[in-house]
């Protein structure tokens, strides 16, 4: 008996430790969340942080930050929020006047949700470290909205808006991957030197794509501009890009092809003020779309048209109508540069285009 009843109040003493850790562990996850605190497993904020001295203002160091509703506003010498280690997690807040408002470092393999990061002076969301993800998020009316640094690869973004940024977004790592997302209104566009990026199901509203970068894919964007001549909805400088199954409206040019080996098909080329596709640069094709002018002869003074210089590109099975100028138009006045063949078209210079 006197064995049994001590083990019973061992074991009694082992629940009661276990009951007052637990208990300890939840109160200090519901603590208050303070300037420069390095949160190390998980915390809720209770208030918001204002004008927090420190850089950054707090850290996320492979721990869980529940912002819960609240937000950092007004960093005074540095950064919103840091997220260090390996695969933490921020949620629910806002981030506003800082340098950066969120920089995803460390080892990578974080993620972000329902965060907005505004006003800051640097970028909304910054990637030094690779394989993370964010969701349902907003940047807005920063310097950069998402700036992804040369060595950080396999980011993803997704459901998420950068809107009136200075620059929508600077691509400098890989395998960059941009689904069901939009970046409206950011004047600098989006600037892509990374290689295989992909942007898919993806609206770009006045807001101008353009890669330096190589093999990137472009899959079911939408693409309106401001209206402007001089924009360009897509410049490819780089090499081996494709952009197949979009809708690209109402820019200057919708599609300026610089590079080499990249492709447009499949897709729907509108309203633009001076040429649909304009190709330079050696084989390129250009296959299958329908390029079309408004037909008020206010619009669309070319449809597709190979620049000088150009050489062994293919265009093909195109329709290209409602041009003032020309639907086809090749700067080679004998058609021995470029090859054009099976092309529907009323206006073309010269007349050896097919």
């Amino acid at each position: 008996m006197q064995v049994r009843t001590l083990a019973t109040r061992s074991l009694a003493t082992i629940l009661l430790s276990v009951v007052f850790v637990s208990s300890a562990l939840t109160t200090r996850a519901h603590a208050q969340v303070n300037c420069g605190d390095i949160i190390v497993a998980a915390a809720t904020m209770l208030s918001n942080l204002t004008a927090c001295p420190g850089n950054p203002a707090v850290t996320v160091d492979g721990g869980t930050l529940d912002m819960n509703g609240f937000a950092i506003i007004g960093c005074v010498a540095g950064d919103g929020i840091h997220v260090i280690g390996n695969n933490a997690r921020v949620d629910n807040g806002r981030v506003e006047g800082c340098i950066d408002g969120i920089s995803l470092a460390g080892g990578g393999g974080h993620r972000i949700e329902n965060v907005r990061s505004e006003i800051n002076a640097a970028s909304g969301f910054r990637f030094v470290s690779s394989n993370n993800r964010i969701e349902y998020t907003s940047s807005a009316g920063n310097a950069i909205g998402w700036r992804l640094m040369v060595g950080a690869n396999n980011n993803d973004v997704r459901y998420s808006t950068a809107f009136g940024n200075t620059i929508g977004a600077v691509v400098g790592g890989n395998r960059s991957d941009f689904r069901e997302s939009t970046a409206a209104d950011n004047a600098g566009g989006m600037q892509i030197m990374g290689n295989r990026t992909q942007l898919r199901d993806f609206t770009l509203a006045r807001t101008p794509v353009t890669s330096p970068g190589d093999r990137g894919k472009y899959k079911y964007v939408f693409s309106v501009g401001n209206g402007v001549a001089s924009s360009i909805g897509f410049e490819f400088i780089g090499n081996r890009n494709r952009l197949e199954r979009s809708r690209v409206a109402g820019h200057g040019t919708a599609v300026k092809i610089g590079g080499n080996d990249n492709r447009v098909r499949l897709s729907t080329i509108v309203d633009s003020l001076v040429t649909g596709v304009s190709i330079g640069g050696m084989n390129n094709r250009v296959d299958r779309n329908m390029v079309a002018g408004d037909g008020s002869g206010t619009s669309g003074a070319v449809g597709i048209e190979a620049i000088v210089g150009s050489m062994m590109n293919r265009i093909d099975r195109n329709a290209v109508l409602n041009h003032t100028v020309n639907d086809l138009q090749d700067a080679d006045p004998i058609c021995a540069n470029n090859l054009w063949q099976n092309n529907i078209e009323k206006l073309k210079t010269p007349t050896c285009l097919n």
